[in-house]
């Protein structure tokens, strides 16, 4: 026995996740719909998912006007679902994401 400990997924997150329902433009690709946000990423549900690794830049504006326009990285697609890795967050956008999550 290696001592290794598999947790479950829920308790692996380093990040809370909330739920949204917001629009996102992924640079190149057709609008989807936020359906969680957190600091580590995005989910998204999606008619034209990118493919798994995908680089992807995230533009998306919410309710109460505030912007967020981040890179991430496609590391999960399971159907029209599709999860997103932020890869560089600037102090703006932390400070957004911390006020939307905060929010819900």
């Amino acid at each position: 026995m290696s001592g290794v400990v598999s947790l479950p997924r829920q308790e692996r997150r380093l990040h809370r996740r909330v739920p949204i329902c917001e629009l996102v433009q992924l640079a190149g690709e057709a609008p989807a719909r936020a359906v969680d946000l957190s600091l580590g990423g995005i989910g998204l549900d999606s008619e034209h998912p990118p493919e798994l690794g995908t680089l992807v830049r995230v533009r998306a504006r919410f309710t109460d006007g505030q912007e967020i326009d981040t890179q991430g990285e496609v590391v999960r697609v399971e159907g029209s679902r599709v999860a997103i890795r932020f890869t560089a967050l600037e102090q703006r956008t932390l400070l957004t994401l911390l006020a939307q999550i905060g929010r819900r």
